[in-house]
């Protein structure tokens, strides 16, 4: 969906033919006019929406963390430059998130026996004896970025304190 289509699917719900009419009419007036016109139809909108408050229950309140890519990037052209980091950081934290979902998906379909089993693979990139091998932690460790890493350690600790 086009960020414009939201935003005109937003105005369509939230309005009334009388407002879209003052809207059709505020070309037409002069522009020493239009201000108060313009502030006429917003205190009319904000009216509409206050009326429809005791008829919204709230019941259920979730973000749709699926919509969230399409609305960051939506979002960006209208932005600031410190909205846009402040996006950005939230698309990367989402990002983070479905990778985190992916891994501990990955991670339920091994028992403890298959992880012994990863652990005689990765003693096998050791140096010679036992005493130096590689776990499978310092394997994974010596691929990451110090984000990812802090991102393990927070999984790691998920999976100590048996939060899954």
């Amino acid at each position: 969906m086009e960020s414009n289509d939201a935003i005109l699917t937003f105005d369509t719900l939230y309005t009334t033919n009388e407002i879209q009419i003052l809207k059709l009419a505020l070309p037409l007036l002069s522009p020493s006019l239009r201000p108060y016109i313009a502030l006429l139809i917003k205190g009319k909108e904000m009216k509409y929406c206050m009326e429809q408050l005791p008829k919204a229950r709230m019941e259920h309140i979730a973000l749709e963390l699926d919509y969230l890519d399409v609305f960051l990037d939506s979002a960006l052209p209208y932005c600031n430059d410190r909205q846009r980091s402040v996006f950005l950081q939230f698309k990367q934290l989402k990002h983070s998130l479905d990778m985190f979902e992916k891994m501990k998906g990955m991670m339920s379909m091994f028992d403890e026996e298959s992880f012994s089993d990863f652990g005689t693979l990765f003693e096998s990139f050791g140096q010679g004896s036992s005493s130096s091998s590689v776990s499978p932690e310092d394997f994974l460790r010596s691929t990451m970025s110090e984000e990812q890493t802090h991102m393990f350690e927070e999984f790691k600790k998920k999976f100590d304190d048996d939060l899954f």
